[in-house]
């Protein structure tokens, strides 16, 4: 059984900032350092909504 990954209080912040932004659970991924797995995982124990690729690419092609 593997262990649950720990991240600090200033890694949710980072992910409630980033999508605050809009960016999509990859793009905070990639800029956080941690696995997208682990950014969803803490979104969604945390109540942050972030942006699904699909639907943010289709907002940025109507505007």
């Amino acid at each position: 059984m593997s262990r649950k990954p720990y991240i600090n209080e200033a890694q949710v912040q980072q992910i409630r900032r980033l999508a605050g932004e809009g960016l999509d659970a990859i793009e905070i991924a990639e800029r956080s350092g941690l696995s997208i797995t682990t950014v969803r995982r803490h979104a969604k124990a945390n109540r942050i909504q972030i942006a699904r690729r699909a639907v943010r690419t289709a907002l940025e092609d109507a505007a």
